[in-house]
C-alpha cells in the first residue's frame, strides 16, 4: 500500500478538506486551537496571511521554524517544511514589493526522484512543482520574463493531466509574462486558457484566489468586461463573506503592485 502525507497527520480529521472546500477561514483557523506541531503552526501563518494579516503570520511562521528543528525527519515532514518554506515567500511577496536587482534568484536543480519515491509519495510531485512555480513567480516579480516564462510554459508541458485551479496558475502567470514581453495577443489567449481550467473546478480555496488574481490582471490590461466578470464569479462563490473580501483586497493589493512596477504581475 502507497504511504501517505498524512501518515501521522497533526491535523483534527477532516480538517484539510474542510479548509479547502469550505474556505472558511477563520473557523479553519479556530479549528487548530491547542495544536502544537510545526506543520499546524505553519498553517496557522498561511491562513493570517491568506487574510493579510501579516505580521502574524510571520510570529506563526517563526515559531513553526522553531518547532520543525525537532521535528523527526522522514518523507511527510521534509514535505511539511518545504511548504512551511513556500508559505513564507508567499507571505513576503503579497507584503511588500521585490526590488529588481536586489538579488538574483538561485538556479534551479532538481536531482532525478527514484520512480518508487514517486509512487510512494505523489506529494513529492506536488513539492517539484510548486519549487518550480515559485522561480517562477520570483522571476516575474524581479523583471525576468522570459526566463519566468520558460517556467510556466514547461509546468504546463509537464502536468498535462492537471486541470481546475492548479493548471489556471500556470497560464496566469504565463499571461502575465507574455503581456510584459509585449505578446499581447498571445497573453489573452493565455488568459482566457487560464479562464477556463478555473471554471474547470478545483478547490473552492484556490478557485477563490485565482479569481481575484484574474479579475485584476484583467483589470490591469485594460479587459474591464473581463475583470468584472470574474469579480462577479468571485462574489458568487458559496463561502463566507470575510473570505470573498480578502481575495478581493488581495486583487486591489496586485492591482497596486502592477501599477506601482508598470509590469503585469501574479501574486
Amino acid at each position: 500500500m502507497p504511504k501517505r502525507l498524512n501518515e501521522d497527520n497533526p491535523l483534527p480529521a477532516d480538517w484539510l478538506e474542510n479548509f479547502m472546500e469550505k474556505a472558511d477561514l477563520e473557523s479553519s483557523f479556530n479549528e487548530l486551537g491547542g495544536l502544537s506541531h510545526f506543520y499546524v503552526e505553519a498553517l496557522r501563518g498561511s491562513i493570517r496571511s491568506q487574510q493579510l494579516r501579516f505580521d502574524e503570520a510571520w510570529e506563526h511562521f517563526d515559531r513553526a521554524n522553531e518547532l520543525s528543528e525537532k521535528a523527526p525527519e522522514n518523507i511527510p515532514n521534509l514535505i511539511r517544511q518545504f511548504l512551511l518554506h513556500i508559505w513564507c515567500f508567499e507571505n513576503a511577496l503579497v507584503e511588500a514589493p521585490l526590488v529588481e536587482g536586489e538579488f538574483e534568484p538561485p538556479e534551479l536543480q532538481i536531482p532525478p526522484i527514484p520512480e518508487e519515491i514517486l509512487r510512494d509519495y505523489p506529494e513529492v510531485k506536488l513539492v517539484i512543482n510548486l519549487r518550480r512555480y515559485s522561480e517562477a513567480l520570483l522571476r516575474l516579480h524581479l523583471g525576468h520574463f522570459e526566463e519566468s516564462a520558460e517556467i510556466y510554459r514547461a509546468l504546463i508541458e509537464d502536468n498535462p493531466r492537471e486541470r481546475g485551479e492548479t493548471l489556471a496558475q500556470f497560464y496566469v502567470g504565463l499571461g502575465a509574462c507574455e503581456h510584459n514581453l509585449g505578446y499581447k495577443d498571445e497573453s489573452l489567449r493565455t488568459l482566457e486558457n487560464a479562464g477556463f481550467s478555473l471554471l474547470a473546478g478545483g478547490r473552492l480555496l484556490n478557485r477563490l484566489k485565482q479569481a481575484g488574481i484574474l479579475s485584476a490582471v484583467y483589470q490591469h490590461i485594460g479587459e474591464e468586461e473581463q475583470a468584472e466578470s470574474w469579480m462577479s464569479y468571485l462574489q458568487a462563490q458559496p463561502c463566507p463573506r470575510a473570505t470573498i473580501e480578502v481575495y478581493s483586497r488581495r486583487g486591489q493589493i496586485l492591482l497596486e503592485r502592477c501599477t506601482e512596477k508598470s509590469s503585469c504581475l501574479v501574486i
